[in-house]
């Protein structure tokens, strides 16, 4: 799972709800998740700034433990 997913789910924000939020398409969060598409850097900010996260967005990328 990558961070954006944990983070997403930490919230309990639905893609819907994350893409209205970071003001970018439901299909991109979804894309990304899955590692079928890569985020713009815009796109990943917007996300970032959306989600409140403080770290670099690229950090949102990457892998983290599941089960943490």
């Amino acid at each position: 799972m990558i961070r954006l997913q944990a983070e997403r789910e930490r919230r309990s924000w639905s893609k819907q709800r994350l893409s209205y939020e970071a003001h970018v398409a439901p299909q991109t969060i979804g894309q990304v998740e899955l590692g079928n598409r890569k985020a713009y850097p815009a796109e990943l900010a917007r996300i970032a700034e959306a989600l409140g996260f403080t770290g670099e967005p690229a950090e949102l990328l990457e892998e983290v433990d599941s089960n943490a």
